[in-house]
């Protein structure tokens, strides 16, 4: 006689090894393309690990923006003619922290 749920039984009523609910053997889907539910903390750590290294490689791409901002302010904030411009137009003093950025030390 044939199990209801179609998978292999040993003669002793318990799950025939290698079958489908065998922990031993390691199922990433199942025999009707179903997630098994040992594959589904694979998929959840799989996702993790992609959207942490998406962070990790955004936080970088957002490093070399910042030095490259910096290194332009850097460069411009030594140009006379600029200091002057910015004067005139008002702008005096730079934000704290951006002078800390720049000159690497407090005010």
């Amino acid at each position: 006689m044939k199990p209801a749920h179609g998978g292999a039984r040993s003669v002793a009523g318990k799950a025939a090894p290698g079958g489908r609910h065998d922990k031993t053997v390691p199922h990433v889907r199942g025999a009707r393309g179903r997630a098994t539910p040992e594959s589904k903390p694979q998929s959840v750590l799989t996702e993790e690990l992609r959207r942490q290294r998406n962070m990790v490689s955004r936080m970088s791409d957002t490093d070399r923006e910042i030095t490259l901002v910096l290194d332009i302010l850097r460069e411009l904030t030594r140009d006379p003619g600029f200091v002057a411009l910015m004067n005139t137009r008002g702008f005096t003093t730079l934000p704290r922290l951006l002078h800390e950025r720049l000159t690497g030390r407090p005010r």
